[in-house]
């Protein structure tokens, strides 16, 4: 079981219990609790994910790392993690108190080593890609509650001043030379195109790059957009949730699998805004 991969999975669990009791602590402050309880959520799925990948033997151990980032340690971390638990044993601890661990948790140099490993595996990965995904979701998450709160605008500076870790990904498959396009007009101010004109094509795709939206046409030659998304879903069960289908299909036997499915749709011609309003959506929610 490699070394680094459980370290860190290790690491992010014991950063979603301290989340997780804090929010314990501020149960009375209703939105504070809810938004801790939210990172301690996302934190344990990192460590699930670790745990996943953890029999890769190809990524650099712990040792390795730390002799590239003499000053971003594991005992470093260590460290933080103590000082965090024992500040959240304190009654007293106040959410100045504790928007500053989460500071502490979240932003200080020990994660140029978790930064690195990531950057390191989500090169041609397409599961590390996802997880890379999620990461810049759980930043966005702390982003969006900071915004809330002018009290605490230096936090939200460190957070804007961060390089982004991964730059929104869009699955266009289309095979109408004009909708398609249309489609990439609307959707470029939003994220990194990759259009495709058949469900082999963006299945092909799919195995290669996560995507944080997929935006499908139904009515197709070869493969339509109902079993493009059947194949999509074991390539990634997850997948599903990033689905858009836009279509003019009235065949009921498709639209009465893409409502049971409960994926988002829009018929067409849909309505710019509405189009651009569906997209947005999936991509805030990935």
């Amino acid at each position: 079981m490699n070394q680094l991969l459980t370290w860190l999975e290790e690491r992010e669990l014991d950063i979603a219990a301290i989340y997780h009791t804090a929010s314990l602590l501020f149960a009375d402050d209703h939105g504070f609790a809810r938004f801790l309880k939210t990172l301690a959520a996302q934190e344990n799925d990192h460590g699930d994910f670790f745990h996943t990948v953890a029999e890769s033997d190809t990524c650099p151990s712990l040792e390795e790392l730390k002799q590239q980032f003499s000053s971003v340690t594991g005992d470093n971390m260590e460290s933080i993690l103590r000082t965090a638990r024992h500040r959240i044993a304190d009654p007293h601890l106040t959410k100045k108190g504790m928007i500053e661990l989460i500071a502490a948790l979240e932003f200080s140099e020990w994660n140029s080593l978790f930064l690195y490993v990531m950057g390191w595996a989500a090169g041609e990965d397409r599961v590390f890609q996802r997880m890379v995904a999620e990461i810049e979701h759980h930043r966005r998450t702390i982003e969006d509650y900071f915004e809330r709160q002018p009290e605490h605008d230096e936090y939200l500076q460190i957070i804007r001043n961060l390089a982004p870790l991964w730059q929104k990904r869009i699955l266009i498959l289309e095979d109408d030379p004009d909708m398609t396009r249309l489609l990439t007009i609307i959707m470029s101010p939003y994220g990194k195109l990759v259009v495709t004109h058949s469900g082999r094509e963006a299945l092909a795709r799919l195995r290669q790059k996560h995507f944080d939206a997929i935006v499908s046409d139904v009515e197709m030659p070869e493969m339509n957009g109902v079993e493009f998304y059947r194949q999509a879903i074991s390539i990634d069960p997850a997948i599903g949730r990033h689905f858009l289908f836009l279509t003019g299909t009235t065949r009921s036997k498709d639209l009465s699998f893409i409502k049971n499915i409960g994926v988002s749709q829009l018929k067409k011609p849909a309505k710019l805004a509405k189009i651009r309003e569906a997209v947005v959506g999936i991509l805030q929610a990935a």
